[in-house]
Order: structure tokens, then sequence, then C-alpha cells
């Protein structure tokens, strides 16, 4: 089952892999760890991501001689490992194969998250696979500067934004004084509530992330002391020495100057190089990347990606990110998806299930309407009437050349009225709170297009229910008990 965008670094992938249908299965859990052994593990060594580990919701594993750890999450029956191992990188193969052992023992598929280009050898050695996520990219500062044409896309904001009194404060949360951390708290509250979705929790952080005393925040303040834009900045240590940070939250005011977020990178980037660190990491966009020359044949899977990648960009703007930060001219690094090449997976694809949240549900219903072959059914959780129903316009000229009559017939209702008939024994299970007035009328519309197009037709209204909160782990809970009597699974227990 495919759960986007809540998750959207954790069940987004291990649904597209793994097709889990066992959340019916009893869970097997592990007391969690003490994730101090992992922050001291950190400064022995990591990747630019593992500091991610340390946030809320991750459990822990550490090899015998403690030279190792590794952060992971248990999602269904996969377990998710945040990078690669942390500590002594000698150390990080056999603590690879520690960690499998141990998910082997109950069960657990194991897979590995944001893992970066050097670690992939140690995979390929025990026969595992991988995906590129995302390409990460890094401004190394020993010679970085913002002289020259090619960085006058940045260059011009910057002197523009000082022109105009911006100021750069590089500090921590505890350091902020009360008037400045109200703002910062207003600014991303004001942009949460300018999207209908919640933030991310996994790999993308969030105002609580950003409170703790390792991390940086570089804030960007008028000449009135108003808080115009606010960026966190995560370490990276080696050998217990800091050499690095990756830039992590990212907010600005919706009213604010332009050229706010190219001032806050840049005059991080100088901060850091002042400090004597090697490198800034602007982390990866998932799903973008540059297109490349391959020296092997894309993959059935990549395809799948690539549609994934244009479906989403208009909810999500991974792809708009990704060419943001190319204006710094960075060095670009793979971060990469490895799995076991063999998965415990049912070959019937009448039981296989793809599912989404919000954005993701309507494009979990598109891929199960355009593939009767692949997915037996879907789950629809709050979803909208079609990816990009809020950008519509943006849509059309980004992703369909302004070819609207292609985005029409892209729609799941166009989609499964084209291929009426071919849904036979096919199950699409809708949920939605009572009081989205949003998202709820246009899932009502595709559950009675589904229905008509030959879906067997489940729907759950979430009583007082708005579009988070409820509407997601109740309408997850009612999706689940409708799907698992028509899979004939066993409720858990």
């Amino acid at each position: 089952m495919l759960v986007m965008y809540q998750w959207v670094g954790v069940a987004f992938w291990v649904g597209v892999i793994a097709l889990l249908l066992r959340v019916f299965r009893s869970r097997r859990t592990l007391p969690d760890s003490d994730g101090e052994l992992y922050r001291h593990l950190l400064r022995r060594g990591g990747g630019t991501l593992s500091w991610m580990g340390t946030w809320e919701g991750n459990r822990y594993w550490y090899s015998a001689d403690e030279r190792a750890g590794i952060a992971y999450r248990v999602v269904g029956d996969v377990a998710l490992a945040v990078g690669g191992p942390v500590g002594e990188r000698d150390g990080a193969g056999s603590a690879i194969g520690g960690f499998a052992a141990l998910c082997a023992q109950h069960g657990w598929t194991v897979a590995f998250y944001s893992v970066e280009d050097d670690l992939l050898p140690e995979f390929a050695r025990r026969g595992w696979d991988h995906l590129s996520v995302a390409e990460e990219t890094i401004i190394d500062l020993a010679d970085f500067d913002l002289s020259g044409s090619a960085r006058q896309k940045v260059r011009q904001p910057v002197t523009r934004a000082e022109r105009e009194g911006l100021r750069a404060v590089w500090t921590t949360w505890d350091e902020l004084s009360l008037g400045l951390a109200t703002q910062v708290r207003e600014i991303s509250e004001a942009w949460v509530a300018d999207r209908a979705l919640p933030e991310m929790r996994f790999t993308l952080g969030s105002i609580d992330e950003a409170r703790d005393g390792e991390v940086r925040l570089m804030l960007a303040v008028d000449a009135a002391g108003r808080v115009q834009g606010v960026t966190s900045w995560m370490p990276s240590w080696r050998d217990g020495v800091l050499i690095g940070r990756t830039l992590d939250f990212m907010r600005r005011r919706a009213d604010g100057p332009n050229g706010v977020m190219e001032f806050l990178i840049a005059k991080a980037a100088f901060a850091c190089a002042a400090e004597g660190l090697a490198f800034v990491s602007l982390s990866g966009a998932p799903l973008a990347t540059r297109e490349l020359d391959r020296e092997v044949p894309a993959r059935a899977v990549d395809a799948v990606l690539s549609w994934l990648a244009a479906v989403l960009e208009p909810a999500y703007g991974f792809a708009s990110l990704f060419r943001f930060k190319a204006k710094f001219h960075p060095r670009y690094a793979g971060l990469h998806l490895a799995i076991t090449a063999h998965l415990n997976v049912t070959s019937d694809h009448a039981r296989w299930l793809i599912g989404g949240y919000s954005n993701g549900g309507s494009c979990a219903l598109t891929y199960a309407a355009d593939h009767p072959d692949v997915w037996g059914g879907v789950i629809d959780i709050s979803g909208n009437e079609y990816p990009g129903s809020e950008h519509v316009d943006e849509t059309v000229r980004d992703v369909f050349g302004g070819d609207r009559a292609a985005f029409e017939a892209s729609l799941p209702a166009a989609v499964m009225a084209r291929n009426a008939g071919d849904y036979a024994g096919h199950i699409a299970v809708f949920t939605r709170g009572s009081e989205d007035t949003t998202f709820g009328p246009g899932q009502q519309r595709n559950a009675a297009a589904a229905r008509a197009a030959g879906f067997t037709v489940s729907e759950t209204v979430i009583a007082g229910a708005g579009h988070v909160g409820a509407a997601l782990a109740d309408g997850l809970t009612a999706a689940v008990a409708a799907v698992g009597p028509a899979l004939g699974l066993a409720p858990p227990g």
C-alpha cells in the first residue's frame, strides 16, 4: 500500500517497492533504544542527512561494540533506516549486515532511505538493489563567493536584499529573543495554514526539529526588526570535527520581498565558511534529478518514478525546488533507496493496492485507474479530485506543455470512463472528513465515477473531521478495515 505525502519519505517509497498488504499481521515491536548514543556516534561520522536520525519517532540499533548505529522506523512490516550507519566508517558494512539480521529475526523487510553514493558497494556486495531517489546539491566552501556570471542569479537578489536593509542573523533557537522566536513561529504557522496538507516529518523537518541546540538558524531581518525568512542547518561531523551543515527548514513570509531565500542560503554559506566548515548541503528534492546520459537502459521502475514525478510536481514542487538550488552551481551527489533484491510480495496483482492521502490520494487513484492490469485496488484518503486541482493553470502549462485537452484526458474520472469494464473485481476505498469542504466534494464525484466504471466502491465519512488529523488517522483505520475482508486477510490480533 502506498501512502503518500504525510510520510512521503517513508511510506511513499516503501509502497512503491514493497506494495505492502501485510498491515493485518500482528506487529512485533522493540523497546526504543537510547538516542544519546546515536548522537555520540554522529560525531565520529555519518552522512549529510544522518542528523535526521535524532528526530522524534526513530528507534535505534547499535553494533555489539557500539562503534556503529542505525536510526530506523518500522512501518507495517518494513524497517526503514534513515540514511546509512553512523559511527566508525570502517564498520559500515558489518553494521548493515547486523541490522539486516535483526530485521530478519523480526520478520521485517529492510530498506535504507537516502543512502549516499559511497555506501552503494556495501549493499551491492550483499546482493541488494537500489533506486536513485534524489540528487543532493552541495556547495564546497573553500572557494565559495558570489562573483562572476555563474552565480549572478544569486548575487543580484542578495545585493538587492542588502540594499533594502535586510540583515543576516546566524543563531540557534535558544539564542533567539522572545520577539524573534515569536515571529519565526508565526511565519511557520502561516506557511502551514496556506497549504491543505500538514508538514512532512520523516526526512523534512519542522519548527520542532529546528529548536535543537546543535541546529543553526539563519534569519533575514529587515530594518524594522521584522523577520522575513528563516532557514535551519543540521550538523555533520567527521572524526569528532564539525565539517558541514545541511539545509532543512525553509520558511519565508508570503508578502515578503523576492530573493529572501537566496539571501538566507548565501549568508549561511558565508557563515559556515567563516567557521572553517568544508561544505553546506542544500539537501535533495525527492524525485528530482538532472537529465543525464544513461550508461545502462532505464528500468521499468524508472519510468514509473518519472511519471510520478510529473504528477506530483504541481502539489509538491520538487522539480522547482531542485532548479532553484541549481542557481548556486553546486556539485551533485546521489541519494538512493537501498533494498533487498528479493521481497516477499505476492505475484497476484489482484492483491496489489496503491493508496495515498490528500494529493497522494488523487495520484493513487489516477495510477490505479490507468493501470488496472497492475493494481487490484486503490485507497483514496481525503483525496482531491485530480492531481494539481489547486493549480490548474500551472499544471497545464508546466506538466502538459499547455495542452489542456491532454490534461483533461488525464483526470481520474476521464481515465475510468475510458477503461469502464476493466475494473471487475477491483476495489476502491474512499474516506474523507465530514467537514472537508475543499477536497470532499471532488472525492465524492470520483467515488461515483469509480462505481460507474465497475469498481467495487467503499465510502467512509469521518464525522467531525476536516482534512487533517482524524481525517487521516481514522481514515486510514477505516480503509484498512475495508480492504482486509475484500482481500481475504485476517484482522490484526
